[in-house]
């Protein structure tokens, strides 16, 4: 159901065609926004991660926890302006085992995707492809390549 939907929100964003402008020329600002947020979903990171916690029967506490984010930061996420940073954003998707798909879904939601030019992104990408979703093993990686570690809560 999470990966339908994170395949759903890439084609139907990616189609999404602003290109004839004169359906904006009457439309006060707040309408052209309310009519964006109903063509996209309405998604944001917030909601689109509390649907997948809810969608694969999470407790909140576990994914919390197993992401290394302590309870103020994640009642911050809660907030529907919230913008994770990469490595947050990482953290999360790796405690929820997410697969590629939702992960980019999720990802997207926050502004962000998996760069090439990023030896983080490709680390992470990496352990996503191969079903690897163990923490320590990842930042023991992340460790060894000189790059910032998923959570606070590391053990290196």
């Amino acid at each position: 159901l999470a990966r339908e939907k994170a395949n759903d929100l890439i084609s139907e964003t990616n189609s999404l065609d602003f290109s004839d402008r004169s359906i904006f020329q009457d439309l006060p600002y707040e309408d052209i926004g309310r009519m964006f947020i109903e063509k996209t979903g309405g998604h944001t990171f917030s909601s689109y991660l509390f649907e997948l916690i809810a969608d694969y029967g999470y407790d909140e506490i576990t994914v919390y926890k197993n992401a290394g984010i302590n309870r103020q930061q994640f009642s911050k996420i809660r907030r529907r302006d919230y913008q994770p940073t990469r490595i947050t954003a990482f953290a999360l998707i790796i405690a929820m085992k997410l697969d590629l798909d939702e992960s980019l879904g999720l990802l997207k939601y926050a502004g962000l995707t998996f760069s090439p030019a990023f030896k983080l992104d490709r680390i992470i990408e990496f352990f996503i492809r191969e079903g690897i979703y163990d923490m320590d093993i990842i930042n023991f990686i992340l460790y060894r390549h000189d790059l910032p570690l998923l959570g606070s809560k590391c053990r290196i």
